[in-house]
């Protein structure tokens, strides 16, 4: 396309190739983190796709007809924010249709069709460029994106639940809460009910060494019909003034009455609050890792594997393209039975298990065809490599959207625990631009770490290098990890060290 259409230079096209490969994934990094607040702050997850599909369209009919290199760098631009915004927003979706108890078996099924899908389009994509010409293979593309418009139109959406109730009487029965933890010091205040007849916003709670940036203000009222802080004048429930002995928080019970708490706030958190409370999880940090881990060893993969099984073993482009098979194959299989796993366990224990068995697998990838191992040269080290790969690709499901089922479950945790802290719409768009910030950028330094490391000291070093990095990455997850889901009472969350059993 680059040489035969605009009419780029040969010695240029590597350059520009890396350069619309780099503007695709940094776009998804620097755009990621907006696209999540932007997400969730949307009172529906339809809208977003649908603008995301949008601008895929767009870009894709850009990159499809220009004929200037500026212009591809915009379509690519525009490629990477929608690449963005509908994975943020479907893995959102996803998570508040399911549920995080279920997001291990769906995510496994899910893989089915991704594999079905990273397969057949290059092939399909080529064969109809040779066959069918190059506007067949572009319309292609097109009408597929046009398939799933309709597909997001007809996309039938979850009711959201709604943790505090309003009532017709808000003017005379409202609370404000205070919560003493770091991250929630700061002024709270009651709502601004003066339109209802009552006085303007008053702090009721003041640390002068708190940052203002930290104050939380109370937006929402709740009803209180039983709560020995307040008093009850001609049939309403009016506060009583706050003493050293009123409760701190109130919650709202299963029977619709509130009681006190010490860890329930009914404000929603800052974005910044958001951000801060999240990254001080350790469950959250662990399960980032694991994903910036395994795009490291995706993305290495993908830029050493041909250029190695071509110098060692001198195959060509469709056996090296077989290797990739070998990977990706096993999770028609193991996918969902894996993912059944982590719902049944818990992710801690399978992605353990998992980054153990590829920590041996990659030290062992880099014995065919070395000088030093005779005996894995020659057919049986063609035939070693394949099983090794294989392997990997069979293992590599224990540890495959650890990211996504762990932080679906501890969002899911502390919601439950404190109840409107994420908003009407919760934080799964949010917490999921982590991951796919995460995740790209595990995906630029893959490529780079590898082809450093095979330039400069060897294939067989860097793949060490790897399973060093394997066996880092199982520690930590069973160290911070959490164990099996509980669904019947939710954990204890502490805002320093995450969810209990983290």
């Amino acid at each position: 396309m680059l040489q035969e259409r605009i009419g780029v230079d040969k010695k240029e096209t590597q350059i520009i190739t890396s350069n619309l490969l780099g503007i695709f994934a940094g776009i998804q990094i620097l755009m990621g983190p907006v696209i999540g607040i932007i997400a969730d702050r949307s009172s529906r997850r339809k809208s977003p796709l649908l603008f995301g599909l949008f601008i895929a369209l767009a870009g894709t009919i850009l990159m499809a007809t220009t004929l200037h290199v500026s212009m591809l760098y915009l379509a690519r631009v525009a490629q990477g924010f929608a690449a963005s915004v509908i994975w943020i927003v479907g893995s959102a979706t996803l998570a508040d249709t399911v549920g995080g108890d279920n997001m291990g078996k769906t995510l496994g099924t899910i893989s089915i069709f991704t594999t079905a899908g990273q397969f057949s389009g290059p092939m399909i994509g080529g064969l109809l460029l040779e066959t069918a010409g190059y506007w067949v293979a572009w319309s292609t593309a097109v009408g597929i994106l046009l398939i799933d418009v309709v597909m997001r139109l007809a996309m039938l959406e979850r009711p959201k639940k709604i943790n505090i109730e309003h009532d017709d009487h808000v003017a005379h029965n409202y609370a404000a809460c205070v919560a003493e933890q770091p991250l929630q010091s700061g002024i709270i205040s009651f709502p601004d009910l003066s339109s209802h007849g009552v006085g303007p916003s008053t702090p009721v709670f003041d640390d002068s060494s708190s940052p203002s940036s930290s104050a939380i203000t109370v937006e929402r009222s709740v009803s209180i019909t039983s709560n020995p802080a307040n008093e009850i004048v001609n049939g309403s429930t009016i506060p009583r003034p706050a003493t050293e002995e009123t409760p701190l928080i109130l919650t709202q019970s299963v029977s619709g009455n509130v009681s006190c708490s010490s860890q329930t706030p009914v404000s929603e958190i800052s974005t910044l609050g958001f951000y801060l409370l999240l990254l001080r999880q350790r469950r959250i940090i662990a399960a980032t890792f694991c994903s910036l881990t395994f795009a490291i060893m995706v993305s290495s993969f993908d830029a050493t594997i041909p250029l190695h099984v071509q110098e060692v073993f001198r195959w060509g482009s469709f056996p090296a393209g077989m290797m990739f098979v070998a990977l990706q194959a096993p999770g028609a299989v193991f996918g969902p039975l894996c993912g059944w796993l982590r719902d049944r366990v818990g992710v801690r224990y399978p992605t353990t298990v998992g980054y153990l068995l590829i920590a041996p697998l990659l030290f062992a990838l880099g014995l065919p065809g070395q000088a030093a191992a005779d005996w894995a040269s020659g057919t049986s080290g063609k035939a070693l490599y394949i099983t090794i790969l294989t392997c990997i690709g069979m293992a590599s499901n224990l540890v495959n959207a650890t990211g996504a089922v762990e932080c679906a479950l501890v969002i899911e945790a502390l919601e439950r625990e404190i109840p409107g802290i994420f908003g009407p719409n919760g934080g799964h768009a949010r917490i999921y631009s982590i991951q796919g910030v995460a995740y790209t950028t595990g995906m630029l330094i893959g490529p780079e770490l590898s082809g450093l490391l095979t330039n400069t000291v060897g294939y067989h070093v860097m793949t060490m290098v790897l399973a060093a990095l394997a066996l880092v990455t199982s520690l930590l997850a069973f160290a911070f990890l959490g164990p099996r889901p509980q669904t019947s009472s939710p954990p204890s969350v502490s805002p320093e060290h995450g969810t209990e059993g983290g």
